[in-house]
């Protein structure tokens, strides 16, 4: 039996906690968290007996040596700071538009879900997802706020009547006037 569990933690770290580690996805930290019960679930199958001094000593020595190895493996590797660059234009962003307006979003010509996910959890704003600039300019009207990416932004013929609001590394955050 123990052989079976010994074999389940490592099927658990190599099948998914390895690949969602190394990934761009924010679904590591989640993930990583539901193992911990892999090695609690063990121990309650396989309690100590309480007249035993040599078991009672085994099953305390053996969690903590496991927690110190997972904090070993963490600190030299520690989570990547995620969605700075959206958290930094979202707070602008939902400072400056009505809570019923959607925002303009214009992510380097594509489709990016991920951040106008993040857009929606930072800003707590629906957004419009334009690829093309010339339909995001046709869209442009006195007070409407929109996020694009800096590049794009500086590439807009004619970008006179837009101010910008707060900006990160990859994006910025503007308003129509």
């Amino acid at each position: 039996m123990e052989r079976e569990g010994r074999s389940l933690t490592f099927a658990w770290l190599a099948a998914v906690l390895l690949p969602l580690t190394l990934s761009s996805t924010p679904y590591g930290r989640t993930v990583s968290d539901t193992g911990v019960p892999l090695h609690g679930d063990r121990s309650r199958r396989f309690p100590a007996p309480l007249d035993s001094r040599w078991a009672e000593g085994r099953v305390l020595i053996r969690h903590p040596s496991r927690s110190t190895g997972a904090h070993c493996l963490h600190d030299p590797f520690p989570p990547r700071e995620r969605a700075k660059d959206i958290r930094a234009v979202a707070v602008a962003a939902q400072a400056n538009s009505a809570e019923h307006d959607r925002l303009l979003l214009h992510t380097f010509g594509e489709r990016r879900y991920d951040v106008q996910n993040q857009l929606l959890w930072y800003s707590d704003r629906y957004t419009n997802h334009i690829l093309d600039t010339s339909k995001l300019q046709a869209q442009h009207s006195p007070g409407r706020v929109g996020i694009m990416d800096k590049s794009s932004f500086f590439a807009l013929p004619d970008r006179g009547h837009l101010v910008v609001l707060a900006e990160s590394d990859l994006f910025l955050c503007y308003i129509a006037r």
